[in-house]
């Protein structure tokens, strides 16, 4: 069996190659200088920073419902294995573990990754894969490039996805956005 690496989320950022994508940059945490970035769409980047943040929402997001929905079936993700990248583009399976029955299904990475950290699961990655898709970078440098990279969402930020969402009549994610402004007014 091949060799898997454990990972976490170093940052999350707005991306440039447009509004609606942001930058999920992910570390390996047993060879700090190996780091790479998952681009991910606007909806699971408010998510994955309402996960990471740990904000309370008044209704269950979609990924929180697919977590409660586990855990009344009794399953438990046990781990997401980031486990190819062609043309692009990332592949990730999603491990679940019941008393009768454990289940490996395919799911986007971002979705896994969400799913993760809602779970406090591990995230790996095989090693070769790893080695194939990394920007390896000195300590000194990594720190600097995720300083570079990491532009938290602000108050700004959420206001003008807030705006967005409405002009779009997408009143779940506008409910989801007025809840995150307000609970950033509050800190």
């Amino acid at each position: 069996m091949e060799k898997q690496l454990s990972l976490s989320v170093v940052s999350l950022s707005p991306s440039d190659l447009g509004s609606n994508s942001y930058i999920l940059l992910m570390k390996c945490n047993e060879i700090d200088q190996y780091v790479f970035p998952i681009i991910i769409g606007q909806l699971e980047a408010q998510v994955i920073s309402i996960l990471l943040e740990g904000l309370e929402v008044v209704r269950p997001l979609t990924h929180q419902l697919i977590y409660k929905i586990l855990e009344e079936a009794e399953l438990q993700i046990d781990k997401v294995e980031i486990v190819d990248f062609k043309q692009g583009i990332f592949y990730s399976n999603l491990s679940l573990k019941g008393e009768f029955k454990n289940i490996e299904l395919d799911a986007r990475p971002s979705d896994s990754i969400a799913l993760a950290i809602q779970a406090n699961s591990k995230i790996y990655i095989k090693e070769q894969l790893l080695k194939e898709i990394c920007i390896p970078m000195e300590d000194n440098l990594l720190e600097e490039s995720i300083d570079e990279i990491e532009k938290p969402l602000n108050l700004v930020d959420l206001e003008k996805q807030l705006q967005s969402a409405i002009d779009k009549e997408d009143y779940e994610v506008a409910a989801n956005l007025r809840d995150q402004i307000e609970k950033f007014k509050n800190k």
